[in-house]
């Protein structure tokens, strides 16, 4: 074999194995940027809801077009006893697309997350035991859910992070106008309220959105500040909450709550530091927009 074959032999090998891994790196990434759509069925990794992503399971997220929504309490002649000045006036709100987890945050999923920031043996363990997998990560703070977040974004380069209050009752109304997703009256074969605890993140059916359990089981962190007037000043498109404030937005509802505090307009709040019963979270993904 002649001395100027040679080389040029080596150097092709090594570009088809540099070319290969790259192939396989950029196949691996697309496992976690291919998101699903509402319809799709739930992923799964084994007996886990999530998706691998470099060995760790990560939340699966739905893509949610741009859309408008009226936020707010709209049925005030129902009579409601939790009902607040804070969930008025009644808005028009636009959001715009994001991605947003189909499930809560489950053991299985925060637990990979709680080894590697020593959190293994925080207040969240008090409701996991072997078997429960997929249920919801709870007693959380608000400050564990937005390191959670900023974990996922450093191992995945995607911009995971709290949904906003907005995005968040435009995903749990799913186009309703009604006090709950699916009417003005709630049953127990729709959520998991007035109950001792959490339940499998798929127990009850998805939204027409295909969001599992928007209201009930745990309540939810948001990213945004509480404002009690917010409403009344907030912009039409996208609206981030206050600037500033004392406490951080919970919604949804929990597995003890009562079925008021499960309208997809009540509003919720504390210290973003504390970790109180019964507290979870989902994830939501910027999408980036093109010119």
């Amino acid at each position: 074999m002649s001395k100027k074959i040679l080389p040029l032999l080596i150097l092709l090998v090594v570009v088809c194995f540099t070319s290969q891994v790259n192939s396989q790196e950029k196949a691996s990434t697309s496992l976690l940027i291919m998101v699903s759509k509402p319809a799709d069925k739930p992923l799964k990794v084994g007996e886990f809801f999530g998706i691998k992503f470099n060995d760790i399971l990560v939340p699966e997220t739905v893509a949610l077009t741009k859309g408008v929504f009226k936020r707010g309490f709209h049925n005030p002649n129902l009579g409601c006893q939790e009902c607040s000045r804070d969930e008025q006036p009644v808005k028009e709100i636009t959001v715009s697309a994001f991605e947003l987890g189909r499930f809560e945050v489950t053991n299985a999923q925060y637990e990979v997350f709680a080894k590697a920031s020593g959190r293994e043996n925080a207040d969240w363990v008090k409701f996991y035991t072997r078997g429960k997998e997929n249920y919801p990560v709870a007693n959380v703070s608000w400050s564990d859910a937005q390191a959670y977040c900023a974990w996922l974004q450093s191992i995945t380069g995607r911009e995971y992070r709290l949904p906003t209050e907005a995005e968040w009752e435009y995903a749990a109304r799913a186009a309703s106008t009604t006090v709950y997703p699916n009417g003005n009256e709630l049953t127990g074969s729709e959520a998991n309220f007035n109950r001792s605890g959490p339940d499998r993140v798929d127990k009850y059916k998805p939204n027409r959105f295909g969001i599992y359990n928007m209201i009930g089981n745990v309540w939810e962190w948001c990213s945004d500040w509480y404002g009690e007037f917010y409403y009344s000043e907030s912009p039409e498109i996208d609206p981030q909450g206050p600037s500033t404030g004392q406490y951080r937005v919970l919604r949804g509802g929990g597995w003890s709550s009562a079925p008021d505090l499960c309208r997809v307009s009540n509003r919720f709040w504390h210290n973003p530091g504390f970790i109180l019963e019964g507290r979870g979270f989902r994830v939501a993904v910027s999408i980036k927009k093109t010119n």
